[in-house]
């Protein structure tokens, strides 16, 4: 009869796959970083151009508001 082999993995085994959890964790969070500012860059522009548009609307809305308010009802 064969003695019964432990289930457990080595200390080898264990120490391997922390370091590759480990290297994976690393990896993710560096792409997604790099991502991130990619994505800002590219954005940037865009969200500059809405939020200008946004308060060019605002502008002429206070505006009209003013003329509106302050006509002698001509």
């Amino acid at each position: 009869m064969k003695p019964k082999k432990n289930n457990r993995p080595s200390l080898l085994e264990v120490e391997i796959a922390r370091v590759v959890e480990n290297a994976i964790r690393n990896s993710k969070v560096e792409l997604a970083a790099e991502d991130i500012k990619v994505i800002a860059k590219e954005i940037m522009p865009d969200i500059d151009r809405m939020i200008s548009e946004k308060v060019k609307i605002h502008f002429l809305a206070i505006g009209q508001y003013i003329v509106d308010k302050f006509s002698m009802g001509e």
